[in-house]
């Protein structure tokens, strides 16, 4: 437990991509309505969304007022991980090492 409460936010034209601001904090002038939707807030490592990471967050808070992630559903939900060049080589490094 961290200690800190976050208040996130999601873009609504690409709701995987989030920013989260401490509520302590003033949320940034780029967080607008019409862009943004607000999520929740995160408070413990339970209740945060996949690809939230406490650690990264605080820093981040810190040194720009916000933190910006990418949100991932679980694998119940449809696993919707990102795609492209550098996914795909993760991809294959996994499936080397799991059939090593």
């Amino acid at each position: 437990m961290t200690g800190e409460t976050f208040n996130v936010f999601h873009r609504k034209r690409n709701p995987t991509m989030c920013c989260a601001v401490r509520q302590s904090q003033p949320v940034p002038s780029f967080i607008q309505g019409e862009i943004w939707d607000f999520d929740g807030t995160v408070s413990d490592p339970v209740s945060a969304p996949l690809g939230f990471q406490f650690e990264a967050a605080s820093e981040a808070a810190l040194l720009l007022g916000y933190y910006l992630f990418q949100r991932f559903s679980g694998a119940s939900e449809g696993m919707h991980l990102p795609s492209g060049p550098v996914m795909q080589r993760v991809f294959h490094v996994e499936q080397s090492l799991v059939s090593a």
